[in-house]
């Protein structure tokens, strides 16, 4: 069973080892962090986008009331 544990953990080591290394390891490790980073960005973007986008409707709504009224006044003398 300790075999078998320090198996697993000198692979860990390994991997670590020859990503920090290996080029190609640093440039998938490199690859995944800006990915992470896009999604993350993108995934406050995106509520950002959806709270501008509500304000947009409810101002419309607002505007298109407005109108509404100004021309029901403008017809009543």
């Amino acid at each position: 069973m300790k075999y078998i544990i320090f198996l697993v953990a000198s692979v860990c080591v390994a991997n670590k080892i020859s990503e920090k290394s290996n080029p190609i390891g640093q440039v998938l490790a490199l690859l995944q962090k800006l990915h992470d980073t896009v999604v993350k960005d993108g995934e406050v973007e995106q509520k950002q986008f959806e709270k501008f986008a509500e304000w947009c409707e409810d101002e419309a709504k607002d505007r298109q009331f407005e109108i509404k009224t100004g021309k029901g006044q403008k017809s009543q003398p």
